[in-house]
């Protein structure tokens, strides 16, 4: 293994060292307290191959805590957000490449699972977004939706209502052509039906159907997966910097680009949620 320690400060009544830790395993950029414990802020990096895990952001008591990101170079997934004793705990973002799908997860997490907030299932094909489903409301321990007032949107399709095991039980559904409402009722799964057979009538619920209206409007102007997309590069991009050398290290906690870049999660979040 190979230290090197490159500074010391006084801080919270602990010594904090900024050192460069490279062993056969894994390596460490960041800063350790007298008792040789990640604390502040540090770079950890799974292996020693340009395919390693890494996580990069801040540590309290040897563990992840705060805010940071955990990046997966070989699936190319990415987790942007807080940490509570190296599980992912509070708001949060996960980008999941599964070809063809990419997925996004924004909102809240709790003991390492996405538990309610946004899902963003999608295709891309270059610069084309293809297949896009919106969900919004609660998920279970199995990533299974369960939701009273979960909010689908499909398409040109909005749907308003209880969800349960990932299936549209009770609700409202407008149906848009362009801009405009085509169709707008309420709907009903049929109890005991073997098939997915519903009961529909005309909604008259004015102000429901505006609140539809407001919510579709919404996520077309936010551009959330253009946005997610390119905030993930450039921490990606920022990451890999950071992880060059141990100067481009100290320089990126000097200038706190990367961190700053990591503490915008929430901005997204803001922008939707």
């Amino acid at each position: 293994s190979e230290i090197t320690f490159k500074t010391g400060n006084q801080s919270d009544n602990k010594t904090k060292y900024l050192v460069s830790v490279i062993a056969k395993d894994f390596s460490f950029k960041g800063y350790l307290s007298n008792t040789l414990s990640k604390e502040n802020i540090g770079l950890f990096t799974y292996g020693v191959k340009n395919d390693a895990d890494c996580y990069c952001g801040q540590w309290a008591n040897d563990a992840k805590n705060g805010e940071g990101v955990y990046y997966y170079p070989t699936s190319k997934d990415i987790y942007i957000g807080d940490w509570v004793y190296n599980k992912k705990e509070g708001n949060g973002i996960y980008l999941s490449n599964e070809n063809p799908n990419v997925t996004i997860c924004l909102g809240k997490f709790a003991n390492d699972i996405f538990k309610e907030g946004l899902i963003v299932t999608y295709q891309r094909k270059e610069k084309e977004i293809l297949h896009q489903s919106v969900y919004k409301g609660k998920v279970d321990e199995k990533g299974v939706r369960n939701d009273d007032m979960g909010v689908i949107i499909e398409n040109n399709i909005i749907f308003k209502g209880k969800v349960v095991s990932d299936e549209k039980r009770e609700g409202f559904v407008i149906v848009f052509e362009g801009e405009k409402v085509k169709y707008s009722f309420k709907m009903n799964k049929i109890e005991d039906s073997q098939e997915n057979d519903y009961n529909f009538r005309i909604n008259e619920d004015k102000e429901v159907e505006s609140e539809l209206i407001a919510e579709k409007k919404k996520w077309d102007e936010v551009n959330l997966i253009n946005r997610v997309e390119q905030y993930s590069q450039l921490i990606i991009e920022r990451l890999s910097e950071a992880n060059s050398s141990f100067d481009a290290y100290q320089k990126s906690l000097e200038e706190e680009k990367l961190q700053n870049k990591i503490s915008k999660f929430n901005d997204l979040l803001k922008a939707f949620i």
